[in-house]
Order: C-alpha cells, then structure tokens, then sequence
C-alpha cells in the first residue's frame, strides 16, 4: 500500500474539496466510513484491530500536499496523515511530534494502534 498517495492523491481524486473555478482545494477530509446503498455506513475501530499507518505528510514552502491541496504554512505544528485498518479510515491532524499524532487521532478512534 503507498500511504502516501491514499492521503494525497495527485489530480481532484477522492478529497478534493472546494470549488476548483476558485483555485486550489483547501485541506483533506477525515472519513470515518463509506456511502452504501442505504447511505453513509459508519466505520469504527474495534479492540484489537490492525494497527493504524501513521505518516508525515510534505509540504511544500508555498503550503501544498504533493497532490496540489493547499494547507497552509504551520512553522509550529507538522501535517500527519493517518489511515486505519481500512482505507475508509482516514485524515489528517496537526501536531508537534509523531507522539502527539498518535494522541490526537485516538481521540478520534479510542482503539487505535500504530505501526512503528
């Protein structure tokens, strides 16, 4: 799996966001689950399940992802991007250090666990 491209794929793919006539998207969402034939399914992570990848994601010096979303300039926090046991698990949280990271999107899924 290539982490990188799941969180930032080039190109409008999924999570582009915004009004492209207006210029770049602003920012990725977080998802927690997919659209169903009966609508959206919530996906949550359950006690033991396989750990979370967890990943710096680059920006650029003008505040772009590699897939062209604009982020913004953060001199004191670092994007990290997460994607959980499944890809319909996945986002975004600032944070000073990977551990801090690893804080945050537990509060979003209690059970996470991370690789190395």
């Amino acid at each position: 799996m290539n982490v990188q491209e799941i969180l930032a794929p080039s190109g409008r793919e999924a999570g582009w966001m915004g009004d492209s006539s207006r210029g770049a998207a602003l920012g990725r969402p977080n998802v927690s689950g997919y659209a169903g034939k009966n609508g959206w399914i919530e996906l949550s992570v359950t006690p033991g399940a396989p750990p979370f990848h967890l990943v710096r994601v680059a920006i650029d010096s003008q505040g772009y992802d590699r897939g062209g979303v604009y982020w913004g300039l953060n001199t004191r926090e670092r994007l990290f991007g997460f994607i959980g046991p499944v890809t319909d698990i996945r986002g975004f949280v600032w944070a000073t250090d990977r551990d801090e990271a690893k804080r945050l999107v537990r509060e979003l899924h209690p059970y996470a666990r991370f690789f190395r």
